[in-house]
């Protein structure tokens, strides 16, 4: 399977769901796709469409998110992601996985003048490869809270920690899919003691970092740059991705689904 801005309009919604799959004892690839993963393992909050997924084998734990919103794609590539899980067991959990980190908006920008000129079609292929340029690009993650493997790291250095994103097209919409594999020693220690590990709960969140708000600070955002890569403009791309949008819009404000798991033998 395949930096964050704090304003005081950054208002954080939740979404809470309790994953109930089961021991898993196939084999899963960490890529980014969807295709290791069955429609009951996994669960859709109905406010943003967001999908998330939970199992675990005998040495990782398996989490998947998903969100065919192309707004708040190009938004978590901006402002970034992070993964948390915690938990009050023996050791005590509180590991976070800071993917994709806020990008360098250089990368968002494209041929922005003719989408009005495009057909359905040539618009669907120009945002998937709008988005696998800005994936491609996520070379760096920040990890916090685990056994062996910490600190600000580029994604080939996570060693059996695995993440991966990748984009999709499910019934004519762009699917963007987010894997992360966590070896259960990562979070449990070196000698796991499984009775302990199948009675204690995780819990786990996505979030989508907000876009700082220009109007809150008085003086011009970072994003207004024009020029980048592929001839259009940054302040173009954020411009689209924000007209229309007041103070109290979405676009500012962090999107968080949560979400608890009980590890499976």
């Amino acid at each position: 399977m395949k930096y964050l801005y704090t304003t005081l309009l950054a208002v954080f919604v939740f979404f809470s769901y309790a994953q109930q799959a089961a021991f898993y004892e196939g084999k899963q690839n960490t890529d980014g796709k969807s295709d290791d993963w069955t429609f009951k393992e996994l669960i859709r909050e109905t406010k943003y469409g967001f999908v998330t997924g939970v199992k675990n084998d005998e040495e990782n734990l398996y989490i998947i998110f998903q969100c065919d919103n192309p707004r708040m794609v190009t938004k978590a590539m901006m402002a970034g992601m992070s993964f948390s899980i915690k938990s009050k067991s023996k050791p005590k959990i509180n590991a976070k996985i800071e993917y994709p980190l806020k990008g360098d908006l250089d990368q968002v920008g494209g041929p922005m003048g003719a989408v009005g000129q495009m057909t359905p079609e040539q618009r669907e292929i120009m945002m998937e490869e709008r988005m696998n340029r800005l994936i491609d690009s996520k070379y760096e993650v920040s990890l916090k809270g685990f056994s062996t493997v910490n600190g600000d790291l580029m994604i080939t250095q996570t060693r059996a920690l695995q993440l991966a994103m990748g984009m999709a097209v499910v019934e004519s919409r762009p699917q963007f899919n987010y894997e992360i594999a966590i070896p259960l020693t990562e979070l449990f220690g070196k000698e796991l003691n499984w009775k302990r590990m199948t009675s204690s709960t995780l819990a786990m969140s996505f979030s989508i970092e907000g876009l700082n708000d220009p109007s809150t600070n008085g003086s011009s955002s970072r994003y207004t740059r024009t020029g980048g890569r592929g001839g259009g403009g940054v302040g173009r791309s954020r411009a689209g991705l924000t007209r229309g949008m007041g103070p109290n819009s979405d676009i500012f404000a962090t999107q968080t689904v949560k979400f608890n798991y009980t590890i499976k033998q």
